[in-house]
């Protein structure tokens, strides 16, 4: 079997997947397996989510996570995000916060450089995440604020594509506001002082 045909049994996963009922899942399964032995990067990011949440499986999280890193080993975004989630939050690994932020920033350039960015929001909004509170770089409000921006514009243009984004857009939004505020008051102190 080509790549191609790794492309084909994905798709074919996706189909039963959008099912949303546990023999399609189950069918969705076998698929992503088939094309995940053939090298499939998206097909892994696929059985990441299903054995992380049970779908068409038992639940296994480390395999879950396991099928994460050799997606992100593969190039896979998504999986490279899923795995830099897991270092900041320390699950299935030693919490390691300034890795987080280095694989976060690092997927960012690369995302800028291809012209991807824009469709891929978690990415903005993460790093906003992180410099806003100081996890694994050092707190920067007006540079969360650039990241959280970015990520309320891309969720916006995109918001008919995923029925999550405009929860997601919103939260990038009160995080502005968020921002916006500590930026105000850092100023009117500066005046003082």
């Amino acid at each position: 079997m080509t790549l191609d045909e790794s492309d084909i049994l994905l798709n074919l996963g996706a189909e039963a997947y959008q099912t949303e009922t546990p023999e399609g899942f189950k069918t969705a399964v076998a698929y992503y397996q088939k094309s995940a032995a053939l090298g499939n990067s998206q097909a892994m990011t696929n059985l990441g989510y299903c054995y992380t949440y049970g779908r068409g499986v038992q639940v296994d999280q480390k395999r879950g996570f396991q099928y994460f890193i050799q997606a992100a080993k593969s190039g896979n975004f998504e999986a490279v995000m899923k795995v830099a989630d897991a270092y900041q939050k320390g699950k299935f690994v030693e919490k390691d916060e300034i890795n987080a932020y280095k694989m976060y920033l690092k997927l960012y350039h690369h995302l800028q450089e291809i012209g991807e960015i824009e469709e891929y929001p978690e990415v903005c909004l993460r790093l906003g995440n992180c410099a806003y509170s100081g996890m694994g770089t050092k707190k920067d409000i007006q540079q969360a604020r650039t990241y959280f921006k970015m990520a309320a514009a891309y969720y916006r243009q995109r918001e008919h594509v995923y029925f999550y984004y405009p929860k997601q857009r919103k939260q990038a939004e009160e995080m502005i506001r968020k921002c916006d505020q500590k930026l105000a008051a850092e100023n009117q102190a500066d005046r003082k002082a």
